[in-house]
Order: structure tokens, then sequence, then C-alpha cells
């Protein structure tokens, strides 16, 4: 996460990174609030100290046991529309050329898979 001209890289110490990430993205509003700084404002290590969230073992578990398939699949589906735009990209060319045909580029598709 960047901010101003710091970055900060946060870990999950308890092994909840999808908590930790929607945690922290609802402490920016108070973090932007405590910000400080003589020529613009700025969020230091300390400004990070004086978030607050709610530390529930039980719902911190059912969020993550909740939340982690929902991240999968997303970062499936992400990566699956970047293989289809470029199969996309590479055959559409050719088959506007008409370089290959409809059948032989389905031949290419199903040998790709």
């Amino acid at each position: 996460m960047a901010m101003n001209q710091t970055c900060y890289a946060l870990n999950s110490a308890t092994g909840r990174p999808f908590l930790l990430y929607n945690m922290f993205g609802s402490l920016i509003g108070q973090l932007v609030q405590a910000a400080h700084g003589s020529v613009f404002d700025t969020i230091t290590t300390k400004t990070l100290a004086t978030g607050s969230v709610i530390d529930a073992e039980a719902v911190a578990e059912a969020f993550e046991e909740t939340a982690a398939p929902l991240y999968q699949a997303i970062e499936n589906n992400s990566r699956q529309s970047q293989t289809l735009a470029a199969t996309r990209d590479l055959l559409l060319p050719k088959l506007m050329s008409g370089a290959i045909r409809l059948t032989e580029a389905e031949g290419l598709m199903e040998a790709a898979q």
C-alpha cells in the first residue's frame, strides 16, 4: 500500500491476510484524519498505531473462512480473463485476415488446454 511518498507492507501475523486487507481498508478514514505534517499530511507508523479495530477471534476466523474462497475465486477469474484476452489477441487478427479458419483455431485452443 502506498500513501503519499511512503510505502508500507502489511503482513498478517495470524495468517489471515484477507481479514487484514479488509480491516486496514476500513481504517483509511481514521488514518487520514490522524495524518499530520508541516508541508503535507503524512501517515507514519505512529499514525498507524492510532487505528483501532474489533479483535474478536471467532469473528476473525469466520470472516477469513468466508472471504478466502471469494478472494481466491477473484484471483482465478482474473488469471483466466488474462489468458482469454491473450488468446483473443493472438487468434483474432489471424481469423480476420483469413490466415487460419475457425476450425483450425478451435483445434489450436483444444491443444493449448
